[in-house]
């Protein structure tokens, strides 16, 4: 459902910003060579392929939290980030279909923020044992994670 009045001004600029990022991203995603996806780096942590898998957690968990704030739930857990990392795979899976994963999931994160309900842009939620923060900081939080994410593992390609 679309509402008439459409969407606050940060959800459509955030829906805006998302789709225009993804569509960007994804073309300087597929540049990075394969090897050099599975790279760990040398200081420890998550290769480009277990990031972008990481995204993917994101955009399956966040929409979930959008779409429940507007039935009215407030409190939702948060994930074991990297145990989602480890247990799904992400260092194996072929990186091609990973970019391809990573942006079709986020094309239907856009769509779900395109059709949020303005009402509920300034409900306080809480993820995890964070601090209550807005409907709309969640969303513009998000947009911005991504474009940090995408940001360095581009570079690192």
């Amino acid at each position: 459902m679309t509402y008439a009045s459409g969407p606050p001004a940060s959800f459509d600029v955030s829906a805006a910003a998302l789709a225009r990022g993804v569509e960007a991203a994804s073309c300087l995603l597929r540049r990075v060579p394969e090897g050099t996806a599975r790279q760990r780096p040398a200081t420890g942590g998550w290769s480009a392929a277990e990031t972008v898998g990481h995204l993917v957690d994101s955009a399956v968990n966040n929409p979930g939290r959008f779409v429940r704030a507007q039935g009215g739930e407030r409190v939702f857990p948060g994930y074991a980030q990297d145990a989602w990392v480890e247990r799904q795979g992400y260092a194996d899976a072929p990186w091609p279909e990973l970019v391809d994963l990573w942006r079709l999931v986020n094309r239907q994160v856009v769509r779900a923020v395109e059709r949020m309900d303005p009402t509920v842009a300034e409900v306080e939620v809480q993820v995890g044992d964070g601090p209550p923060v807005t409907v709309a900081f969640l969303v513009a939080d998000y947009v911005a994670h991504l474009r940090q994410i995408v940001r360095l593992v581009a570079e690192a390609g």
